[in-house]
């Protein structure tokens, strides 16, 4: 026969095997029951220690009677038993989260055959699922939020990580204790540093100042120390503000760089000596970003040479500095002739309360990407790579085109996407669209990563209008990154960086329709749920845009009523974005985007519905029936004025769909 069957009776024996092995096995055992319906031989995949081999390394010998693996350690255990998932029973790495299932079959025969592990081109590999709101608010309690996050450390390793941060502060208690049992190694948020509690929830009374009670902030870090303790961990260290800024902006004692550079070293190496005092052989990281990276370039930050410096994108796809508010010195940061190990920090996910892309897949090219992070490995940062995932479901793709490239090293993003609409669309076809997403974008600055994602129309319409109704029609510092001028300017100067991309966005649309009758009842689902939702939200923020920047120019001309109608339209524009991303809650997902608190295309809907309200109260109040005369009755009704009014006023719905059905304006 010369072949193994593998069936619903094979045996997966660990034997004395530690939890994060039992656990993969599980996993295995699982997959094994989805896919296979018949039972065979009573064959056995069993396992084994082999210590002299490299660390997270297998090798399997499969023989008629077992599947025989022998691992270094526990990670190679794992990425054993997955690549029988994977390889034999067509296990995709992301299946659940798009809903694919796999074809039942009787059994699967495997040819007598050693199989080896691959070499990864990185050597820790991780996810930091941050922003993670949207999984909060599906899955925020109890068994559920358990079972959701053992899903996501499952999909981490199907992915062949073997790093995470798991959530961030509160959002991720008890998670990293999860995460280490399944095998998983933990790291630490830029600001959560050693994994301690926050200071300042701990002394909320107290200024969070290291200079002022560095045995507070030692007492934590120790006591974090002792919590990870023969647990596998990378430890962050440096030191930032307890609100995620720099140290010196609550503490203006720091009024140097040269101050600032000396007392960050200093905290680094003290944190150093507290983790070693338990763990002597502890690995350490600090992270290269935001006002780190020019601490760093201009020689005053003293890094002990073991840390892997973390080297962070700018949330757009480059390895250049983020930017903060105005500050966008675009300063490289992409590790070049770097001594040491370095590594990376970078953004699927991202949320900046400007241009970011919180709901949607990131809006930059996968060609551009896939060469961004090829030059990161061509220059040396193979080290440790932590990806932002956000909230995950939305930037799938993205993250599985990382994982490809973390796996194999550079890929050809192409061919990626083929591969991925073969396995997830069940049609090569949908490849030019996973691809051709980006190129929609609007463009909002005039670098070629300056394209803008969910939160640049969401925001600007809120800022615009809440000025609007406060009366300050000056210069809003919150939209000046993006555009200067009074208000008015800064509305027309967005508007038209939207206006090219609405025959874009709506081309892309009608192709995913015409893609979706193309294809099975599933995948075509996927499809509607995905690039088309996502393209949905972009041209709902874009229409509200403008509609709204007609609105203002008839507001200003004084021609109040034909605001309220332009409002409407931005409006209504605003609940179509808000319908096309709940059009994508189905099945499992029913609930997924509830908590859109941060792009929050609901409140943006709001503060429209609030703006054409205000309109109407101070342009049509107190009596409420002007317009109503003036628009929608007939004309000789408008002259006879016997009676003022023979029923209740319209409510403003009403009246801007009698506006509608009318053809004002």
């Amino acid at each position: 026969m010369n072949q193994f069957i593998l069936s619903s009776a094979t045996v997966i024996d660990c034997g004395r095997c530690a939890a994060p092995v039992r656990n993969a096995a599980d996993i295995l055992r699982g997959d094994i029951e989805r896919c296979l319906t018949g039972t065979g031989p009573a064959g056995a995949i069993r396992l084994s220690v082999r210590p002299d081999l490299a660390e997270e390394a297998w090798r399997m010998a499969v023989t008629e009677s077992e599947i025989r693996i022998e691992h270094a350690d526990d990670l190679g255990a794992i990425y054993a038993l997955l690549t029988i998932s994977a390889r034999f029973l067509g296990i995709g790495p992301m299946d659940w989260w798009n809903d694919r299932a796999p074809e039942p079959r009787e059994s699967v025969p495997i040819p007598c055959q050693a199989l080896y592990s691959p070499a990864f081109a990185v050597r820790y590999r991780g996810w930091f699922i941050n922003d993670e709101v949207l999984l909060d608010g599906w899955a925020a309690k109890g068994e559920a939020r358990k079972a959701l996050w053992r899903r996501i450390f499952e999909t981490l390793l199907r992915c062949g990580g073997n790093m995470v941060i798991p959530g961030t502060d509160r959002a991720g208690e008890g998670l990293d204790m999860l995460a280490s049992d399944m095998g998983l190694i933990l790291t630490h948020h830029h600001a959560e540093l050693l994994g301690a509690e926050m200071f300042g929830r701990v002394w909320p009374q107290l200024p969070g100042s290291y200079r002022l009670y560095p045995d507070k902030f030692e007492a934590l870090w120790r006591r974090a120390a002792e919590r990870y303790r023969d647990r596998k961990v990378i430890y962050a260290i440096g030191f930032r503000a307890q609100s995620d800024i720099p140290f010196w902006l609550e503490d203006d004692s720091f009024d140097t760089p040269e101050k600032r550079g000396a007392e960050i070293s200093r905290i680094m190496r003290r944190q150093m000596e507290i983790v070693r005092a338990v763990s002597p052989d502890a690995l350490f990281c600090t992270n290269l970003y935001g006002e780190m990276m020019p601490l760093y370039r201009q020689g005053l930050l003293d890094i002990p040479p073991e840390v892997i410096k973390v080297w962070g994108d700018n949330g757009y796809g480059r390895m250049v500095s983020r930017r903060q508010g105005l500050d966008n010195p675009r300063s490289d940061a992409m590790p070049r002739g770097e001594e040491g190990a370095n590594g990376i920090y970078f953004h699927a996910g991202f949320y900046d309360l400007q241009a970011a892309n919180h709901l949607t897949q990131l809006q930059i090219a996968p060609a551009a990407l896939a060469k961004e992070l090829s030059e990161v490995l061509s220059n040396g940062a193979n080290s440790y790579w932590i990806i932002n995932t956000g909230s995950i479901k939305p930037h799938i793709y993205i993250l599985d085109l990382i994982r490809a490239i973390w796996t194999d090293g550079p890929v050809d993003a192409d061919a990626h996407a083929r591969a991925y609409a073969r396995d997830y669309f069940a049609d090569e076809a949908v490849s030019a669209l996973l691809t051709g997403y980006a190129d929609c974008a609007a463009d909002y600055g005039a670098n070629p990563d300056d394209k803008a994602g969910d939160q640049y129309y969401a925001h600007a319409v809120r800022e615009i209008v809440c000025r609007i109704m406060r009366g300050q029609w000056t210069e809003s510092e919150a939209l000046s990154w993006a555009e200067r001028g009074d208000l008015t300017c800064q509305l027309d100067g967005l508007c038209e960086r939207v206006a090219p991309t609405v025959p874009r966005w709506r081309g892309f649309i009608a192709r995913c329709a015409a893609q979706a009758r193309r294809l099975p009842e599933a995948p075509a689902r996927l499809l509607r749920a995905t690039l088309k939702m996502n393209a949905a939200v972009h041209l709902s923020g874009c229409e509200a845009l403008l509609a709204l920047q007609d609105a203002v120019h008839a507001l200003k001309d004084g021609k109040a009523a034909k605001a309220f109608f332009r409002a409407g339209q931005a409006l209504e524009s605003a609940e179509t974005g808000c319908a096309a991303l709940h059009s994508a809650e189905y099945g499992k997902w029913t609930g997924y985007y509830a908590n859109d608190c941060f792009t929050n295309l609901r409140l943006m809907a709001d503060c429209l519905r609030a703006f054409r309200s205000w309109i109407r109260m101070t342009g049509d109040g107190p009596y409420f029936w002007d317009w109503e005369r003036a628009c929608l009755m007939a004309p000789e009704d408008t002259r006879v004025l016997l009676q003022t009014t023979r029923h209740c006023q319209l409510t403003d719905d009403a009246l801007y769909a009698g506006m509608k059905q009318k053809g004002c304006f």
